[in-house]
């Protein structure tokens, strides 16, 4: 029989007191309904952060680029349900145009008219370039990115997506573009 790696050790349980032998990354989240959203925003930030780094240590990132585009929609959409969260609203939507008009009134009254400006530039783009999300996750997605874009602007996608957070939530970290 081939040596395959135990399935069992995927996680560790609550009542396990090992060491956690080969890492043992917490999986808890914050208590609270809007703790809770930017624990999830703060992780795929920090995943989008990896991914863009690992593409510009290989040289152009080609195999990274549908994870590095659906990890930006993915925050952004993630951006805008939390602040629906925030007034006690939800949509079940995918398409950041769509979430975007949803979470329009709903910006906080600092956002000032030139950020406005941008947030807006910014989702219409996005809207354009992802649509709901799934050419990034799927193969036969009815959104097919590459007939009408040829190549990614990585370190901008991450800045912007940093700027929305920034922006949208009233402060944390502008996701950093090495």
């Amino acid at each position: 029989m081939a040596n395959y790696p135990d399935p069992s050790h995927l996680g560790f349980r609550h009542k396990d007191r090992s060491d956690h032998e080969g890492g043992g990354h917490c999986a808890s989240k914050s208590t609270g309904r809007i703790k809770g959203w930017d624990d999830l925003i703060d992780q795929h930030a920090n995943a989008l952060v990896l991914l863009v780094d690992a593409a510009a240590a290989d040289g152009g990132g080609w195999g990274l680029t549908r994870p590095i585009l659906f990890e930006a929609h993915h925050i952004c959409e993630l951006a805008m349900k939390r602040m629906l969260a925030q007034h006690q609203q939800s949509s079940r939507s995918h398409k950041l145009s769509s979430l975007w008009n949803q979470a329009v009134p709903l910006l906080p009254r600092r956002v000032s008219k030139s950020d406005r400006a941008w947030l807006d530039a910014f989702v219409a783009e996005m809207a354009e370039l992802t649509v709901d999300g799934q050419d990034g996750r799927f193969p036969d997605a009815t959104t097919d990115i590459s007939k009408k874009w040829c190549c990614l602007n990585v370190p901008q996608l991450q800045l912007c997506v940093g700027t929305f957070l920034l922006i949208t939530r009233g402060g944390g970290r502008r996701i950093a573009v090495a």
